[in-house]
């Protein structure tokens, strides 16, 4: 229960740290509990979509491709990303809010990457081609 609790607590500081740093503050987040700005030195660990290369962007997502291909799901994946595309923003902020949960399962920054790469429109779109790309060099 304690293990929940921190990361829920941890998930709130991320999105101070977002709100911060869309202000431009790309180097200090609000501390909820002291009310003071702390820096972030965990600098592999992603809070806003820019601090993610391009490159590293299109191999988490040919990643993901090749997991739904592999996994045989590739017409209920294209269905449901282009049924959700107008709401990809939500459901990237669904993914951070479910983080704490999935934690346990995968790894923290591969996930908070994921969420922050489909807030965007080109990005869905992007990961829609690669699977449909991959489902048909599979055939």
């Amino acid at each position: 229960m304690i293990e929940v609790y921190a990361a829920i607590k941890s998930n709130i500081l991320l999105s101070l740290a977002r709100s911060v740093k869309r202000k431009k503050d790309k180097s200090a987040f609000l501390n909820a509990e002291a009310g003071r700005v702390m820096v972030n030195e965990n600098t592999d660990f992603p809070l806003i979509l820019d601090e993610i290369p391009q490159h590293e962007q299109r191999e988490l997502l040919e990643k993901v491709a090749m997991q739904v291909v592999k996994r045989r799901l590739t017409v209920p994946a294209i269905l449901f990303l282009e049924m959700c595309k107008p709401l990809n923003f939500l459901g990237s902020q669904a993914l951070i809010a479910l983080n704490p949960f999935v934690q346990a399962i995968i790894k923290t920054t591969e996930y908070q990457k994921f969420a922050l790469i489909i807030e965007k429109d080109a990005n869905v779109e992007l990961l829609i081609r690669l699977i449909e790309e991959l489902g048909g060099e599979e055939k």
